[in-house]
């Protein structure tokens, strides 16, 4: 920017309603180096309130009518590329969202900032207004009891409540309150103190726990606080007390949380050997990833037949020619083994994105893919938003898959955002799936998408059986259970060889209905009008949709009958069902009430795969892309 000139920027604004949403004009203050991509704070509306707004582009050009000016920038960079933003325009037009909703959607959340407000009160100012009778008995009251606050919660409690807000209004513009705002973090860095070793002088008086440090750190060049405590057997003081000494430095370091930049290579890539259908689906791939035109493709594989070895290939020659690649999974569930195969493979340049990792861990990768260290990236839906540059080709698995359509505004198709991307970049697009969407296979056969087909299973392995059991029939000779005579004879037999089950219900909870014998009533949720779900774990109705809950009643709120019916199966039920009829087998429930926890997908998978569960129960978090080789058995339940 030229010094002495004005230039002007178009910022998209937080908390707008699409009906006004735009990109509003503000003037950038003299000296100060907006971009765009940036994050600023800016005056908004009559009261001009303070909001957050994202900068998508900088002019010379005045405009006709006076602006506002920017008030201040919220980051030190441009976290959005040029290419984000313009992804953000598509999104806007595309699914009917405001400007700043489809930056946010790309923006990792613990990366978001908002703006604190802080309340000191000017006690001068208040006296004086008050003995001049300028404040009203509402504002006399709000400033007592604001001098009487304990301390700076207290009072922040007071002044922040909606019912004192236009009170408050009023005392600010009579400078007697006064607001200091400032932009802060949602999630803030993670940092370790990391000691180095200056250099111990010849007459340096050491005690024997410190000379210990000293040895340790000229041993191994640097350590942590908490490593030098632990392996040498000493308090944080003894290290404080070096650093007084200048014998030691102490600094800060940032260190990620998602544990992913440490990952060692521990397979070989040339060990994956392609059989001659395969070889020929990844030469004919590669042509089209290197042809440098934005290419999409359908790769329509069977089960078993070698897709995830193609796109490991790909996505190999990808960082042989220094691009980058996105791989999307449909389901969390899958990403765990998915990961684990790709981080054994490629190391540290694998980064993973998904709902279940910490906002902490997710801001870490994202700043981590940002900065370039990592150039493989791994996740559900959100991944398609990953800051990588220079990409070679994003690979859909199960492409027909409806977790790539969000269902929160804005709501977007990941297949549609990764077209943007791929012709943007000049990229490959690959769908894979056994089942493919309609529209996608129709586009492949009219040639719109170039068309693979991998029709044979790796090795010739044969598939396997598949029985179809008649409820009804099971019903007439006296079954009327869940699980037919055969399923509960294979399970017995997998349970005296040592080998493993899988039972699929795409229905959680225990009671998929709740409702009164008298009146009929089904209990609905209030604000989605759907059937409540019986959770037996904690006596709970619950929706599935939004999270409402109440008690499971005793009495029906519209008759007052206490002939209260629950029917419906879920997975909590089928699994107190495999306890009665097997009360020695151990019985893993995979859904979503019991993978709420932190890294919760992974153990319990890695408990399965290691044989200390005999049978999986789970949704359709278990049906996808799942691989244990002591499973022999998979049931599904209620199929229809």
């Amino acid at each position: 920017m030229n010094p002495g000139e004005s230039h002007y920027a178009l910022v998209a604004v937080e908390k707008t309603a699409f009906a006004f949403d735009s990109l509003f004009t503000y003037e950038i203050p003299a000296g100060t180096d907006i971009k765009a991509g940036m994050r600023v704070i800016v005056p908004f509306g009559r009261a001009d309130k303070h909001r957050i707004g994202v900068v998508f582009a900088v002019t010379d050009e005045k405009p006709v009518k006076a602006v506002k000016q920017i008030f201040a920038a919220a980051d030190d960079g441009s976290y959005l590329s040029p290419e984000m933003l313009s992804i953000a325009e598509y999104m806007r037009e595309s699914t009917l969202c405001t400007y700043y909703d489809a930056v946010r959607t790309m923006l990792s959340p613990g990366l978001a900032v908002y703006i604190n407000e802080k309340h000191t009160v000017n006690i001068s100012a208040a006296r004086l207004a008050q003995a001049d009778g300028e404040l009203s008995e509402d504002e006399r009251e709000l400033v007592d009891r604001a001098e009487k606050c304990a301390n700076d919660k207290e009072l922040e409690e007071l002044l922040g409540s909606p019912e004192n807000a236009s009170a408050v209004k009023l005392l600010a513009e009579k400078h007697i309150i006064l607001i200091h705002e400032s932009v802060k973090r949602r999630v803030g860095d993670e940092t370790e103190k990391t000691v180095t070793l200056i250099g111990v002088p010849e007459d340096a008086r050491l005690s024997p726990k410190q000379k210990a440090v000293c040895d340790m750190l000229e041993e191994n060049g640097a350590a942590s606080v908490k490593e030098l405590c632990y392996l040498c057997g000493v308090t944080a003081s003894v290290v404080k007390r070096l650093a007084e000494k200048e014998i030691i430095e102490i600094t800060e370091t940032e260190v990620s949380r998602a544990g992913t930049e440490n990952a060692e290579v521990t397979e070989k890539l040339s060990d994956i050997v392609f059989s001659p259908l395969q070889q020929k689906t990844y030469d004919g791939l590669r042509e089209l990833m290197d042809s440098g035109e934005p290419k999409c493709a359908l790769l329509h594989g069977i089960t078993g037949s070698g897709k995830t070895s193609v796109f490991i290939k790909l996505i190999e020659h990808c960082a042989d020619i220094g691009k980058t690649a996105i791989l999307l999974v449909p389901e969390i569930a899958l990403t765990p083994q998915t990961v684990g195969k790709f981080r054994n493979l490629f190391g540290s340049k694998v980064a993973i994105i998904h709902s279940s990792l910490s906002l902490g861990q997710r801001a870490d990768e994202f700043k981590r893919i940002r900065s370039g260290k990592a150039r493989i990236v791994i996740g559900t839906r959100s991944a398609v938003f990953a800051p990588v540059d220079n990409i070679g080709i994003i690979v859909i698995d199960e492409e027909g898959e409806h977790t790539y359509k969000s269902e929160m505004s804005p709501r977007y198709h990941a297949r549609d955002i990764a077209k943007q991307r791929c012709f943007r970049h000049k990229a490959l697009l690959l769908l894979a799936s056994a089942t493919p969407s309609f529209d996608s296979y129709h586009n492949a056969l009219i040639g719109k998408y170039s068309l693979f087909e991998m029709n044979e299973r790796y090795s010739k392995a044969v598939l396997p059986d598949v029985k179809m059991i008649d409820m009804r029939v099971e019903a007439e000779r006296g079954n009327r259970g869940n699980f037919s005579d055969e399923l509960l004879c294979e399970l017995k037999y997998n349970l005296e060889n040592k080998e493993q089950s899988m039972l699929l219900l795409n229905r959680r909870g225990y009671h998929t209905y709740v409702n009164c014998i008298s009146c009929g009533t089904v209990e609905e949720c209030p604000n989605c009008s759907i059937p409540l779900t019986y959770h037996k774990v904690n006596g709970s109705l619950i929706c599935h949709y939004c999270g409402f809950r109440k008690p499971m009643p005793t009495a029906c709120e519209k008759c007052g009958s206490r002939f209260i019916y629950s029917s419906g199966t879920g997975t909590q039920r089928i699994e107190d069902e495999i306890r009665e009829y097997f009360p020695s087998a151990r019985v893993l429930r995979m859904d979503a009430d019991t993978t709420m926890s932190k890294y919760s997908y992974e153990k319990r998978f890695a408990e399965f795969a290691n044989n200390e569960y005999d049978i999986m129960v789970g949704t359709q978090m278990i049906a996808k892309g799942l691989n244990f080789e002591n499973v022999t058995l998979v049931g599904v339940l209620l199929i229809d």
